[in-house]
């Protein structure tokens, strides 16, 4: 069985970063989570030397790497491209399925430079049965569009619950 833990890295100041690798070296962990997480450490606040420090703590320590891109809207006042945007692989809206592929775009190659071979998104919010159905379709749709760019990492999709706790059959 593999476990692993999700980091605090971007929540927490740059300088205690290496103390989550040390943990999970302890603790003798398969992988430590990454969380991108708006506003606090998207893929735009990515920077070369903060990757190439993780990097190294993850080679340092033995400690692979996961990412988990937060599908959560936000609306963060002086964030330039990213004000008044949603990540949502699965909305009806292009615009935001086409902003969800460019921050899933971003985060493979922070995941290339941090030689994590997995990144988890969230499949999208649902508040029925139905929309459950017309929406899984649309983030098929964008997972396809992206399907030829997804060469060194594999690509997780984590399910997300229906709103209103009905329960899904699907026939």
């Amino acid at each position: 069985m593999k476990i692993g833990f999700v980091s605090q890295i971007g929540d927490f100041p740059e300088d205690s970063w290496e103390t989550e690798f040390q943990i999970a070296q302890q603790k003798k962990l398969s992988h430590l989570e990454i969380v991108v997480s708006y506003p606090y450490f998207g893929p735009s606040n990515y920077k070369k030397q903060k990757l190439e420090k993780l990097r190294r703590y993850s080679e340092v320590y033995d400690v692979p790497l996961i990412i988990h891109l937060l599908p959560w809207s936000y609306d963060f006042s002086g964030m330039g491209e990213l004000r008044d945007k949603a990540f949502d692989i699965a909305s009806e809206s292009k615009e935001i399925r086409q902003f969800s592929m460019q921050e899933i775009r971003k985060t493979v190659e922070i995941a290339r430079r941090l030689k994590a071979g997995l990144i988890v998104v969230h499949g999208g919010k649902f508040s029925s049965t139905a929309d459950y159905i017309k929406r899984l379709e649309m983030a098929r749709s964008t997972l396809e569009q992206l399907d030829p760019e997804l060469r060194e990492v594999r690509l997780a999709i984590e399910n997300m619950p229906i709103l209103n706790n009905e329960r899904i059959q699907i026939l």
